[in-house]
């Protein structure tokens, strides 16, 4: 009896390999409720170590599932791939795949990369996978002088996602040279884009020292043409005066923060009266 319920689950498991093997190359073809579906069963079917390796073919699948337009969809990937990644046989996998990241992180649509650059950061608590990912990064770095404004800033806001990691922020620290420069850009977006970056990076304290060239550049800022850039420039303000060690180096923007007071743009002149309060809480 034994036996014979040992050669059947011997089929079994036979049977379950050659339709994970076949039945999710192809995935695409599905409706999205399905695709979501058989998605979030690949990481059941991998606690069963048999079966990872037919599994291991679909982990290039599960990143184009990372584009999806809807959430569901992207939320299955993104899951799948965290916890495939729990599994040593399968890690040889994901690292192959971890350059498709690189398209994703720069995607136009916030939503892709929002997901994408969460993934990176859960598979980044793995120290196997930090130096494919640091090599995404640098490629990302890159893409801060490409000529489309919607890549700049889309680039800009995937490495402050991917700072959340202390793994990543060594890397990630390379790119401020180039976001400092990116104040500057022709374009109002951004220009917006990286000023919000910056200031998010002075939130981490390993950070905060290479960051601090920041605070000079908003004066000019404060006086920009455009009034989300002022008001963003103002928010920054608000946020750096919240910390003690950068209080001190703030006082030489006040009188521009005070100017703005008068500013024709509703939402500059909100912004700037509460950084002013903040100023004075702290100060």
């Amino acid at each position: 009896m034994t036996t014979s319920l040992t050669l059947f689950a011997v089929g079994l498991r036979g049977l379950i390999y050659h339709a994970v093997a076949t039945d999710f190359a192809l995935l695409k073809d599905v409706k999205a409720d399905v695709r979501a579906a058989r998605v979030s069963i690949i990481t059941s079917l991998a606690e069963h170590i048999e079966l990872r390796e037919a599994i291991s073919p679909i982990v290039p699948i599960l990143v184009e599932q990372l584009k999806h337009e809807l959430v569901s969809v992207r939320s299955a990937a993104s899951h799948a791939l965290i916890k495939l990644a729990e599994h040593v046989e399968l890690r040889g996998s994901i690292i192959r795949v971890i350059p498709l990241f690189f398209d994703l992180l720069k995607d136009a649509n916030l939503d892709i990369r929002s997901a994408t650059a969460f993934t990176v950061n859960k598979l980044a608590d793995h120290s196997e996978f930090r130096d494919a990912i640091c090599l995404v990064i640098a490629s990302l770095v890159n893409l801060l002088s490409h000529g489309s404004w919607v890549v700049r800033s889309a680039t800009s806001s995937s490495l402050v996602k991917l700072a959340e990691n202390d793994g990543l922020r060594e890397s990630v620290s390379s790119a401020f040279p180039f976001l400092l420069g990116l104040l500057g850009d022709r374009d109002a977006n951004v220009r917006s884009a990286t000023v919000a970056a910056l200031v998010k990076f002075t939130e981490y304290r390993d950070l905060r020292e290479t960051t601090r060239p920041i605070i000079p550049l908003l004066v000019q800022l404060l006086r920009d043409t455009n009034p989300d850039v002022r008001a963003t420039a103002v928010f920054a303000v608000a946020r750096l005066a919240g910390d003690i060690e950068l209080l001190e180096s703030m006082r030489p923007i006040i009188p521009s923060l005070v100017n703005l007071l008068a500013d024709d743009d509703r939402n500059v002149r909100s912004e700037v009266i509460a950084a002013i309060a903040k100023l004075f809480e702290n100060g």
